[in-house]
């Protein structure tokens, strides 16, 4: 059975499948870059790797600034950091079970928690979505939307 790697962003709780987490880094220095929307908060320098670092933050649209330390890497997009507050948990997935499926957006759907609900990551959606920010800011600038 998977395991779903429960993360906290800005009191909502997300849910990640483990077989799409290749590490969670814990210390990172990002560098800022220029001229790009505000869900790429930059770049880090990581185990011989250039990485994009995205704020689940921006993406869920959360206007709270809460600074992070906890980064998850993906393992289909090697590349890119995931900006996270807090890892709450690690609990027994069954897909089969999620009590919403999710027709848009970047989640699968919505999984029963404890006495509350996970978001559960989509992450082909989730790298549709960066990369229709990414060709929309280069076509029309940070404003595009």
């Amino acid at each position: 059975m998977t395991k779903l790697i429960v993360v906290k962003v800005c009191e909502k709780f997300i849910g990640i499948s483990s077989k799409d987490v290749k590490e969670v880094v814990e210390v990172v220095k990002i560098h800022p870059s220029p001229f790009i929307m505000p869900s790429i908060k930059g770049t880090a320098f990581w185990r011989g790797a250039v990485l994009t670092v995205v704020s689940l933050k921006q993406i869920l649209d959360e206007k709270i600034d809460e600074d992070s330390n906890i980064y998850i890497r993906l393992s289909s997009l090697d590349n890119i950091l995931l900006e996270v507050n807090k890892i709450e948990d690690i609990i027994e997935y069954n897909e089969l079970k999620l009590v919403e499926k999710g027709r848009e957006g970047v989640f699968k759907g919505i999984y029963s928690y404890k006495d509350r609900f996970v978001s559960v990551l989509d992450i082909e959606r989730l790298s549709l979505a960066i990369e229709e920010e990414v060709i929309g800011t280069l076509r029309y600038g940070v404003n595009w939307r």
